[in-house]
């Protein structure tokens, strides 16, 4: 994901739920992305949209999108 577009849906999240429950996080190395590096955002499943082009991957209590 794009910073551009990590950050946007990190305001948006933050703004639709009235505190902040999601972050970026910055150089993300998911499963299978062989030390690639990509901008993610992290929050509680429930704050992300349903559907969405990106891939999710679980992080424990909060799940990454990137």
């Amino acid at each position: 994901m794009e910073l551009k577009a990590a950050k946007a849906m990190v305001k948006r999240i933050n703004k639709k739920e009235g505190e902040e429950v999601a972050y970026l996080h910055e150089n993300y190395s998911g499963r299978f992305m062989f030390g690639k590096t990509t901008t993610g955002v992290v929050a509680p499943l429930w704050a992300f949209p349903h559907h969405t082009k990106y891939s999710i991957d679980n992080m424990g209590w909060d799940m990454i999108i990137y």
